[in-house]
């Protein structure tokens, strides 16, 4: 739209609007927004971010070349796009579509971005927390399992819409929109198929309360932080392993067993029965068309890539392991001070060290959900 409308104003106008100032730009980015998304802007609210004399500034140029129009009433005031703008644009569909797409796709955002930034009720503030890891893993690259992707399309990217259909069956009327949220999830997921050698990020973080990771990159369609399946595609930066490597394979195994769904109480038993899971190639019996089922089919595609890379492994020694074991730790907070007092009560409770496996949560007398309500951390 910026380009659309460097075309039509004259240097003397795009120099009156301060054209190449980032208010300018943030509005009309805004403005463009509001097209894709078929809604108008708040007069009230862009005066006060952005200043009214520079508002009016750029209302007055856009409104010269009928670009937008402004409705106001005694309690409201908007702006909105106009049909000479729709016309201008060689298609309004492929328009809005591209605009979505590269507002809802992946990316890879190699900016430095600040590691202190915490969200409060108050708003995103410096509060003394800061996390550098965050930071630097915000700007991990990763690719995408594009071969599996387009395989499995038709029941990951029923996972993906799963909230906005149901949202659609109340409200019949978004299904009108050529370029509803499912029509560019379908899109998005094609784009993702079409360039298989593209790499993304979570782009940036700031930090909650209790000092997690809010990554920016959450808000994509496909993300690996909502998407179980997108997890179970990533493409990591490899590490070359050998088959000689104890504490790797121990660690491959431990994860099989777990995305089979056995129980040990041993972490030992647990490997055990992983590395017997692989030699039968065990995997999930899914009904991809059922909706209960689907909610496993990360599990599906995790093995599926594990066995196929543990096969080159074993029969040429050693591989570039670029596929993700997921960990969830136990007790996160009890075993950060377990490591800091060296309390090995804490560290085997937790499951940090030792060979039994258990649930920290598990405490006599006390239901687990209040267990971890009380042992959760809030940070302000």
């Amino acid at each position: 739209m910026i380009d659309t409308i460097t075309s039509v104003c004259t240097t003397q106008e795009l120099s009156y609007m301060n054209i190449d100032s980032d208010a300018t730009i943030e509005f009309l980015e805004a403005l463009e927004y509001s097209l894709v998304k078929r809604n108008s802007l708040s007069v009230p609210f862009w005066s006060s971010k952005i200043g009214p004399e520079r508002l009016n500034r750029i209302l007055y140029v856009l409104g010269n070349h009928s670009l937008v129009s402004t409705k106001v009433n005694k309690k409201y005031a908007a702006i909105s796009t106009t049909q000479t703008l729709v016309n201008m644009l060689d298609s309004v569909l492929d328009y809005r579509v591209s605009t979505k797409i590269h507002r809802y796709g992946m990316k890879c955002n190699r900016t430095e971005s600040p590691a202190n930034l915490v969200k409060t009720p108050s708003g995103i503030k410096e509060t003394g927390i800061v996390r550098e890891g965050f930071a630097y893993a915000a700007k991990q690259e990763f690719k995408l399992d594009t071969v599996l992707l387009k395989e499995y399309k038709t029941p990951i990217l029923l996972n993906v819409v799963k909230s906005i259909s149901k949202t659609m069956v109340d409200y019949s009327d978004i299904a009108l929109d050529e370029a509803n949220y499912m029509e560019m999830c379908e899109i998005v997921l094609d784009n993702y198929i079409d360039n298989p050698n593209n790499s993304y990020n979570l782009e940036y973080n700031i930090s909650d309360q209790r000092g997690r990771a809010i990554y920016n990159g959450i808000k994509r369609i496909f993300n690996p932080i909502s998407s179980k399946d997108s997890r179970a595609l990533l493409i990591a930066p490899y590490k070359t392993i050998d088959k000689t490597d104890t504490k790797a394979m121990g660690d491959i195994y431990l994860f099989i067993a777990e995305l089979v769904g056995i129980k040990r109480k041993t972490k030992k038993a647990k490997r055990l029965a992983g590395a017997v899971a692989y030699n039968q190639r065990k995997l999930p019996n899914l009904d991809l068309t059922m909706e209960h089922d689907r909610k496993e089919l990360h599990e599906l595609l995790w093995l599926t890539r594990i066995y196929a890379k543990l096969d080159i492994l074993l029969s040429k020694g050693s591989v570039k392991w670029d596929i993700p074991l997921e960990k969830d730790a136990s007790m996160s907070l009890a075993q950060v001070i377990g490591a800091v007092l060296n309390s090995e009560e804490l560290l085997v409770k937790t499951n940090v060290v030792g060979n039994q496996l258990q649930d920290p949560w598990d405490i006599d007398g006390v239901r687990r959900l209040s267990a971890k309500t009380v042992g959760t951390p809030t940070l302000t």
